[in-house]
């Protein structure tokens, strides 16, 4: 403390604590994860503004898991109060912050009504790298006024107008219904090489990773469990919004490398997902699951359901894109990706039937 560097020591001693021993907790962590999700979603369903002072805590926590706080983040969107709105932007501009967290911040301050929220999309979709900006136009386009900020945006150089060669993105503009949308895209487009271009130089320069790697199928299916599971359901495990996985090894590399590469290329009719507009203006993208009455149920590209009132529907049409998103070898690693590749590979047949 003071400096000294003799061969002495000096002792500080502190006592007195209450409790003198800090009880270890006895939950599980997972279970802990849950009971946060459910209170927040809890919370947003039965618009308990009160609980927001404790929503904003556990989004601003960097000790708490990220699926409890992007729960906390959905929350106070549906809440949208000027002090929600600011918790969420803080996140969205924390370039340390985990980028799962900040694209679900960012989904959630696409529903918003207040233009601050549209404001704070805008200044990170100019600010986050290219691979990020998909998702981030996305949910700034979640509207009519947003779709027109992001065309502005991209007239001004700002934000590159590659992201406009996202058929999905595309959709939603169309669905904000953007005036001269066709003659604006063609005009902030042109000269660019074109998409499926694009898709097939990567899929080739993936293609040769792989083969010069040597994956290993057994980390590939914990990469499959925390990125697919969701969607797809693989030897018994997993949900039905995409495609039954079983026996997926049997279409070779060449077929993998396009349905996880280019989602939308060859889309089963029985997974073609809905294009939503609903009577404020805001646009989702979602698979119907099932009708309850007077209430759709859809799905999104996480598996979370979303009821919606079949009176709050404006408009809807088919989409021609998957519900997968189609920059899936951005958001893991090379090595992840070559691995995930290695496992799908390694089931080249439906599990044996079992009986009793």
């Amino acid at each position: 403390v003071d400096g000294d560097s003799g061969s002495a020591y000096a002792w500080l001693a502190v006592g007195r604590f209450e409790p003198a021993i800090v009880a270890v907790p006895s939950g599980d962590y997972n279970q802990l994860s849950q009971r946060r999700i459910a209170a927040a979603e809890i919370a947003g369903s039965l618009r308990l503004e009160r609980t927001e002072p404790n929503l904003m805590k556990l989004l601003a926590n960097p000790q708490a898991d990220v699926n409890g706080r992007s729960a906390a983040a959905k929350t106070l969107a549906i809440f949208d109060s000027a002090a929600g709105i600011k918790a969420l932007t803080a996140i969205l501009q924390d370039g340390g912050a985990d980028q799962a967290l900040r694209e679900k911040v960012a989904e959630g301050l696409g529903q918003s009504k207040q233009a601050a929220a549209s404001t704070a999309l805008d200044a990170a979709l100019r600010a986050a790298p290219e691979n990020s900006q998909a998702k981030l136009a996305s949910a700034l386009a979640a509207g009519h006024d947003g779709a027109e900020r992001l065309l502005q945006s991209i007239s001004e150089g700002k934000v590159t107008p590659r992201v406009l060669q996202d058929k999905a993105l595309r959709e939603r503009l169309a669905a904000a219904r953007v005036s001269d949308l066709d003659a604006r895209l063609v005009k902030l487009t042109q000269g660019l090489p074109a998409l499926d271009q694009k898709i097939l130089d990567t899929i080739q320069s993936r293609r040769g990773a792989f083969l010069a790697a040597a994956p290993a199928a057994q980390a590939g299916a914990k990469v499959f469990e925390k990125n697919c599971l969701a969607c797809h359901k693989l030897e018994g495990k997993g949900n039905i919004i995409g495609p039954n996985l079983d026996g997926i090894g049997a279409r070779g590399l060449d077929r993998i490398l396009e349905d996880v590469l280019d989602p939308s290329r060859n889309i089963d009719p029985a997974f073609r997902t809905s294009l939503v507009r609903l009577n404020d203006g805001k646009v989702f993208v979602g698979l119907q699951r099932r009708e309850e009455g007077e209430v759709l149920i859809f799905a999104d590209n996480t598996g979370k359901e979303i009821p919606v009132p079949k009176k709050d529907i404006d408009e809807r049409q088919e989409s021609k894109q998957s519900l997968m998103p189609a920059n899936f070898a951005e958001t893991i690693s090379a090595a992840d990706f070559n691995n995930l590749l290695a496992f799908l590979l390694s089931k080249r047949a439906a599990p044996a039937a079992t009986h009793p």
